[in-house]
């Protein structure tokens, strides 16, 4: 059997801590044991015990007990630490005592340092109501630099000051002609040049029908031209009396032609009655979902109200320059 104890360090500073393992090697089924609180009474004055550990270690011989306790001190000197017993199969036996060194903290006591009075709390250079104000002038600053680029853009680029979008509001084809052909029943075509004017306002109103409804470029092309491009889509029933209203219209504008009070209404109604049967709720040229772009004030006029918002902007941003700058100077040179 063997016991053995020992310090990790055997020199310490105050207030530091060390590690004392007392070791106990015995055969294997020896009982062993410590009496803890009775060996605390007996260390030196100023020595502390800060915890302890038992650790067990055993193969098929021998088994290894270590007790581990964790020592401070708070005053410097030379200590002798006591032999701690050991209670093998209840007879007691003594570890070998240790010796811990302390040391403190030397000080030079030769040299006296100069005694200096207490420094006065620093007062702040600035207050954050100083600054605040040139902050948000410098802010207002940088956003009129970006709102001049802004309009310089524009000024070069030729676009207008605003631009918005709005819905077109259309009307139906067979709306506007039926509408157009109401205001032709309401006047009054008596002479030849009134009887010209009226054919001419009925056939155009055709026209402009049938390039609303169908696509047709019906106001570039000839009666005929249209009549054939009508058969072609369908409307062989229909356009006998269309032919005779185009003839009769020519005959009005280029031969010289007139024709009785009475027939106004004939040709009138046969064309009123062709563009209730072919309307449609949607029109191939005019499209009530189609939006258009309108552009306001892209002149002469606007492109003056874009120089002159540029050149306020930037004579108040040179204003706000030179005051936040002179204001920062004042600051920092008091």
């Amino acid at each position: 059997m063997k016991i053995d104890a020992v310090l990790d360090s055997t020199s310490i500073m105050i207030g530091s801590q060390t590690h004392w393992a007392i070791t106990v090697k015995a055969p294997k089924g020896v009982n062993i044991s410590f009496q803890k609180e009775k060996f605390a009474s007996a260390l030196p004055d100023n020595i502390e015990i800060l915890g302890h550990q038992i650790d067990t270690i055993s193969n098929t011989k021998n088994v290894i007990v270590r007790l581990n306790y964790t020592i401070t001190s708070w005053k410097e000197g030379n200590y002798k630490l006591p032999a701690v017993p050991v209670y093998v199969n209840k007879k007691k036996q003594n570890s070998n005592p240790v010796k811990l060194k302390v040391t403190t903290i030397e000080i030079d006591t030769t040299t006296i340092a100069t005694i200096r009075p207490s420094d006065d709390i620093q007062n702040n250079p600035f207050a954050i109501s100083e600054w605040m104000p040139l902050f948000w002038l410098t802010t207002l600053m940088i956003l009129n630099l970006f709102l001049v680029y802004f309009l310089r853009l524009r000024l070069n680029n030729a676009k207008p000051l605003i631009s918005m979008k709005r819905r077109r509001q259309t009307i139906l084809p067979h709306v506007k002609a039926l509408a157009n052909i109401n205001t032709l029943k309401i006047g009054s075509f008596k002479n030849e040049d009134e009887q010209k004017l009226y054919y001419t306002r009925l056939i155009n109103v055709l026209r402009e029908y049938l390039y609303e409804r169908f696509g047709l470029n019906a106001m570039e092309m000839t009666s005929k031209e249209i009549i054939n491009h009508l058969k072609a889509h369908g409307y062989n029933t229909k356009e006998n009396y269309l032919q005779t209203a185009f003839e009769i219209a020519d005959l009005v504008k280029f031969a010289k032609f007139s024709t009785a009070t009475s027939e106004y209404a004939y040709y009138l109604t046969n064309i009123a009655k062709f563009i209730e049967g072919t309307k449609s709720e949607h029109g191939v040229i005019a499209n009530e979902n189609e939006k258009t772009k309108v552009k306001v004030g892209n002149d002469r006029k606007q492109r003056v109200i874009l120089k002159l918002l540029i050149l306020t902007f930037l004579i108040i941003t040179a204003g706000l320059f030179c005051f936040v700058s002179w204001n920062i100077y004042s600051l920092l040179s008091n």
